[in-house]
């Protein structure tokens, strides 16, 4: 506030840094009250076979950042560096809906993987609740920004970024869809299956990156959007058709009733 952007740096990697420190501290915690022994014995063998099942899940999220720079320049290059201000502000805006079921899923992974492998009914009715928890949550939110975005565009930037408010609208569904997939994500992990989300993350990194370029030199900023909107579509489209065939008539049902109310609330 006082600083300016040296300000937002600082305050960016103090904030980066509290999270590692108390990280740290509960992680001594945790090893001390249940006793637990870490050692580097066979450490190359464990790490190996660490990779060698959650790779596709690790490089799905760290690779984006290398899909966005490439398609972010094109977009500086094609409708200025004005555009670009409005769609960082729309990404920014967008990841706070995604926040939660993010942060939470490495729980749920724990969860879901115990009771997957000791008790069926147990994994079904936790998939279940988790899928609609989260899936509702997303939805009331993004219902209220794409409902609200003038207004909060105009309070917390000024009236003139309201040429975001498409892009922040259309980037909140982008992120409910990418809510759903990181779900199905989650499903397929705790059932051992990280093909399917390799799949899942390869179909979407190059539908986006292919698809991009081409829409942003039509339609800007939209462009963007709309090639990330459909990209997370099809990936979402790709772990539903691999993970159908194992979920029972509940969550079927579940699943036809959330994407009705979804359609309808984005229709209206």
């Amino acid at each position: 506030f006082f600083y300016g952007a040296s300000g937002a740096l600082i305050g960016f990697c103090t904030a980066s840094f509290v999270p590692v420190v108390v990280a740290i501290l509960g992680f001594r915690q945790a090893i001390a009250e249940y006793i637990v022994s870490l050692s580097l014995t066979h450490f190359w063998r464990e790490a190996k076979d660490i990779f060698a099942f959650g790779l596709p899940y690790y490089v799905g999220d760290a690779s984006i950042g290398l899909f966005y720079l490439p398609v972010m320049g094109e977009l500086r290059q094609v409708a200025g560096l004005e555009a670009l201000g409005y769609l960082r502000i729309a990404q920014s805006m967008s990841q706070l809906i995604g926040f939660l079921p993010a942060a939470i899923a490495p729980v749920v992974i724990s969860l879901l993987s115990e009771a997957h492998g000791s008790d069926d009914k147990d994994f079904e009715k936790l998939r279940s609740i988790h899928l609609r928890s989260n899936w509702l949550l997303a939805l009331v939110m993004v219902t209220f920004v794409s409902a609200a975005a003038p207004s909060i565009i105009t309070v917390m930037f000024g009236a003139k970024y309201l040429p975001a408010v498409p892009l922040l609208i259309g980037m909140c569904w982008g992120t409910l869809v990418s809510v759903v997939a990181r779900n199905l994500n989650v499903y397929s992990i705790s059932a051992g299956n990280t093909k399917l989300v390799s799949i899942g993350a390869i179909s979407e990194k190059v539908t986006f990156i292919s698809s991009a370029m081409w829409s942003i030199e039509r339609f800007q900023g939209m462009g963007f959007v709309m090639s990330r909107l459909g990209a997370l579509v099809l990936q979402c489209s790709v772990m539903l058709f691999g993970l159908w065939p194992s979920f029972n008539a509940k969550l079927k049902q579940d699943i036809y009733a959330l994407l009705g109310v979804s359609l309808a609330a984005a229709a209206i």
